[in-house]
């Protein structure tokens, strides 16, 4: 059985602003991961490692440890398998020039 609601304006009102925030919020939270993983790769030079994956470990290990105290743990559990492209992209461009 199907159930109707009504919603005033008043109330679709602040269901869109929630839904809004929720975004920011989520869209905030990638920048920070991003922003966090692209701090780690500085100074962690390529040279070194036997490939992508020797060195991606290093900068994943770094990021994990400074995002553990700001996010959860499925976050933190996902962090590689979510944003590896990101880094990946900078080790090949890297062995471009």
């Amino acid at each position: 059985m199907k159930r109707i609601v009504k919603l005033t304006e008043r109330d679709l009102t602040r269901l869109v602003r929630r839904v809004i925030k929720e975004q920011e919020d989520m869209d905030n939270d990638e920048k920070t991961i991003i922003d966090t993983i692209l701090k780690c790769t500085e100074g962690v030079e390529q040279e070194g490692y036997d490939d992508f994956y020797d060195w991606a470990n290093v900068i994943f290990s770094c990021a994990e440890w400074e995002l553990e105290e700001k996010f959860d743990e499925d976050i933190i559990e996902n962090l590689r398998l979510n944003y590896t492209e990101i880094i990946q992209d900078m080790w090949e461009r890297d062995d471009e020039f």
